[in-house]
């Protein structure tokens, strides 16, 4: 199930840093060889497109 369009603008909580994720994926199967072909399935099919942030809360001192 997507959790969001494609296309939508996502930002992190206030207080993310570097270890947040981008995105998560749930696959399921009837073994883990399976899984891992339906996980490939969905990279496949996933991109992602990291902009420069209008603002940052990053400390530059």
């Amino acid at each position: 199930m997507w959790t969001r369009a494609t296309g939508t603008h996502v930002s992190a909580p206030p207080h993310a840093g570097i270890d947040d994720r981008i995105a998560h994926w749930i696959v399921t199967g009837p073994t883990a060889e399976a899984c891992t072909r339906r996980r490939a399935l969905v990279t496949d099919h996933v991109s992602v497109h990291i902009s420069r942030p209008a603002h940052t809360t990053t400390c530059t001192t």
